[in-house]
């Protein structure tokens, strides 16, 4: 859980904007603040009803009509 939270920042163009959105659990409580303050970065979260969402999400990227890779920035591969 700490190195997820930690890439969630350092992976972060400076200026950059970091999107959180989910439900995530009581004891769920770390982030990186300070590092994200120093990179000056917007960080804009909130939960999701992801129980209303999902059937329809899935369903368009199975018709192709969502492609979910245009919508995921950063990278893990460097």
């Amino acid at each position: 859980m700490l190195e997820s939270h930690a890439n969630l920042v350092t992976e972060r163009a400076k200026a950059g904007t970091l999107g959180v959105v989910g439900v995530y659990p009581p004891n769920d409580r770390f982030f990186l603040l300070e590092a994200a303050m120093n990179k000056n970065l917007t960080v804009k979260m909130g939960n999701s009803n992801h129980r209303a969402i999902t059937p329809a999400l899935i369903e368009r990227v199975r018709n192709g009509s969502f492609d979910p890779l245009h919508s995921i920035t950063g990278s893990r591969d460097g």
